[in-house]
């Protein structure tokens, strides 16, 4: 979905400060319009409501589903009615500091690409699928290095928030479908990135401290 949120007496786009994803507390906070997010993937935002007493602000989501009839209906996700009273005004503030964060260090090379394609009646990343025993294994990298993966949308409809499990990582670019890494995706680290049709979408992230087997899975939207 991409949310936004609408004055229903102006029909006005509200800007918000986002604060946080998947991986807690950014610097500071992010103002943004509008913020995608798919399953799996995690924001907060903060929205006062102090300025809109005795109003109506309609959370919206702009992407279009087609002809998916499941998906009827979802441009409207969740309204606020504003009161005109206001009983506690403590820690009204946002503060402009929030965390220090702590990136893995930069690099300059893809370690490993993967790509996603439906094949026949399976999904699988270059290739395989997930209950191939023998190939499944796709990379192995020492614990506690630092590698940078490269995720990109082959074939097949919908969509593919990928999910690395055990570890967070840093988005770092992303080129074809909107063509850039928004604010709020880079603020932060994650462990779940939207890899959109026609898509190729690079992550940075420290394998440990762990050993064993991780698994990346994909939450297929469609």
């Amino acid at each position: 979905m991409q949310l936004y949120l609408q004055n229903d007496a102006t029909s006005a786009t509200e800007d918000f400060p986002i604060i946080a994803s998947d991986g807690g507390l950014f610097n500071a906070p992010i103002n943004s319009s509008n913020v995608y997010i798919s399953m799996g993937e995690r924001y907060e935002i903060v929205i006062d409501f102090a300025e809109y007493a005795n109003q109506n602000l309609t959370l919206k989501n702009s992407l279009n589903w087609g002809d998916v009839p499941q998906y009827a209906q979802t441009d409207s996700v969740m309204r606020f009615v504003v009161g005109n009273t206001v009983s506690d005004w403590t820690n009204n503030q946002l503060p402009a500091n929030l965390k220090q964060q702590h990136f893995p260090p930069a690099r300059s090379t893809i370690d490993h690409s993967f790509k996603f394609d439906h094949i026949g009646q399976n999904w699988t990343i270059n290739g395989q699928a997930f209950d191939d025993l023998q190939s499944r294994v796709l990379a192995r990298p020492p614990q506690g290095t630092v590698e940078t993966w490269e995720l990109s949308y082959a074939s097949g409809p919908g969509f593919h928030p990928v999910h690395i499990h055990l570890v967070q990582f840093q988005v770092i670019s992303r080129t074809g479908g909107r063509g850039e890494v928004e604010p709020y995706e880079s603020a932060g680290i994650k462990d779940v990135v939207l890899v959109a049709p026609g898509e190729v979408v690079t992550v940075t992230a420290t394998y440990g401290p762990w050993n064993g087997l991780y698994m990346v899975s994909s939450e297929h939207e469609k």
